[in-house]
């Protein structure tokens, strides 16, 4: 019987395929670093939702000047960053960093977290006017194409991978915002055997019918990769076959991307490592408690995986997303009191203690949600410590070789897209200086020629509606630059943009 294809389901399962997504890619050659170097990988990690204002922000000496930026070296992390204490050094911090693009963007978004998910590494008005999707490349894919012009250096383009506590066999996550296309989001793979069979499908002894098993294993749309897309595109209309057609364009053979190997391949993990400490969990919706720490465990192992990734030089563009702890990881309890307000979760606790609300005076209620962003900072610090365990030929490590950004889709849980929360971690082999706490100016938006007479408002509520920061694009366009690449602009035009970040590069 004639096999009947869906057209969601098509589209659905071609995205899944598209551009650095669930397909290894055609390589004909090793990896193009020269002997004795070692190639620059960059690593946009996206944390839950923000930090609550005043536990992020450095202690610094002196007020802040908000007509022009100032380049303070001298700052000390507050407590819920603690353990990021060790790599101060490696870190720039920014205030008044905001995502302009968001501010400006005609269409409205569908819900507050998607006005900062279509805009966070995307910097472009939504996908034709949709609440929903991203209207432009990503930040990460426009590096990850580049870099791989005109001849792909790399089995994956790029890696997405996801700590989702809840995420069964076969499992991918679309609620993450990444696109090679416009309007078309790349799955994060959240399922760690998937994850584990994707980054590495060959047996170690290079069988490559058993690699081509293994992907067929655990690959849900290998079917399609096999299958007439010709066929396929004939029963789409012609946008969509048009949409589809450009990502098969960027597609290659899988047989012979299955033949890609590296002299880097030796990095490869023991696959125990991994699927071990995996096995002794029990997942599930719900199945997360102080016995079975599957946030924990996961956020580990998933920074393993995509830490030996980028040490198999597999990829050298990653996307890691570690959403925030669960309730029982930092003894949150369902329904707690804050200031006579009842909280009904951990989400509704940060957006207690975010923007003006009266509960921001709650002593318990911000040691609580301190205690949750202490959490999230410890496993940034882990990954940090793991990457720095992983020895380079040039005798330093992963870190040392690895550009790391810190995002998120919002600032603060009142769904502010200003003062974002962000960091870059890594001087990119000597091309960014790091240890700086930048200070942008901002600018009252009504009227810029008040510039240089401002100061800064009381409100947090006043700072949103009222001003606007330095755009996120130039940092988009600082870390393009410190790769290598050749980029001065990216995503919207905005009047409020000047470029690279110049107090950043050498």
């Amino acid at each position: 019987m004639a096999r009947k294809f869906d057209r969601r389901a098509v589209l659905k399962l071609l995205g899944a395929s598209s551009v650095g997504a669930m397909l290894p890619w055609l390589h004909t050659r090793a990896a193009d670093a020269q002997a004795g170097t070692v190639p620059l990988r960059v690593l946009f990690l996206e944390l839950g939702h923000g930090a609550r204002r005043g536990t992020w922000e450095p202690t610094v000496a002196g007020p802040a000047d908000p007509a022009s930026t100032q380049v303070v070296t001298d700052w000390a992390f507050r407590g819920p960053m603690a353990a990021l204490e060790p790599y101060r050094s490696r870190i720039n911090l920014f205030q008044n960093l905001d995502m302009v693009s968001a501010k400006v963007d005609p269409s409205a978004a569908a819900n507050a977290h998607e006005d900062g998910h279509t805009h966070a590494l995307v910097a472009a008005d939504r996908f034709n006017g949709t609440g929903n999707l991203g209207g432009g490349v990503s930040i990460d894919q426009l590096v990850a194409s580049q870099l791989n012009a005109p001849q792909l250096l790399t089995r994956l383009r790029s890696l997405e991978l996801a700590v989702d506590e809840y995420s069964g066999e076969y499992s991918q996550s679309y609620n993450h915002h990444r696109y090679a296309v416009p309007g078309q989001k790349l799955p994060f793979i959240t399922h760690i055997p998937v994850m584990w069979s994707y980054v590495f499908p060959e047996p170690l002894d290079g069988d490559v019918a058993a690699q081509a098993e293994r992907i067929a294993k655990h690959t849900s749309v290998y079917d399609f990769v096999r299958g007439d897309y010709d066929r396929l595109i004939a029963k789409l209309g012609t946008e969509d076959r048009a949409k589809i057609q450009s990502m098969l364009d960027l597609r290659s053979d899988l047989q012979q991307a299955l033949t890609l190997v590296n002299d880097r391949a030796a990095n490869r993990p023991e696959e125990s490592s991994i699927l071990g400490p995996w096995s002794t969990l029990q997942e599930g919706y719900l199945q997360g408690h102080p016995g079975n720490r599957l946030w924990h465990t996961k956020a580990d192992l998933v920074s393993q995986l995509m830490s030996a990734a980028l040490h198999t030089d597999t990829t050298r563009v990653g996307n890691l997303v570690i959403d925030l702890p669960p309730d029982y990881e930092f003894d949150y309890v369902n329904g707690t009191i804050y200031s006579g307000v009842q909280t009904s979760d951990w989400h509704d606790l940060t957006h207690k203690v975010s923007g003006d609300n009266p509960e921001l005076a709650d002593t318990a209620a911000r040691a609580a949600n301190d205690q949750m962003e202490a959490h999230t900072y410890t496993k940034l610090a882990q990954l940090l410590a793991f990457l720095d365990s992983l020895p380079e030929t040039d005798g330093g490590t992963m870190l040392d070789h690895t550009l790391i950004l810190v995002c998120s889709h919002i600032g603060e849980g009142s769904h502010d897209v200003t003062r974002l929360p962000w960091m870059l971690i890594g001087d990119a082999q000597g091309a960014l200086r790091t240890g700086r706490y930048l200070r942008f100016p901002i600018t009252r938006f009504d009227n810029p020629n008040q510039v240089g007479q401002l100061s800064y408002p009381s409100q947090a509520s006043e700072r949103i509606y009222n001003y606007r920061g330095r755009p996120h694009n130039d940092l988009f366009v600082t870390i393009a630059r410190a790769m290598g690449l050749s980029v001065d602009s990216f995503g919207r035009s905005l009047a409020e943009s000047k470029g690279a970040i110049t107090e950043l590069l050498t």
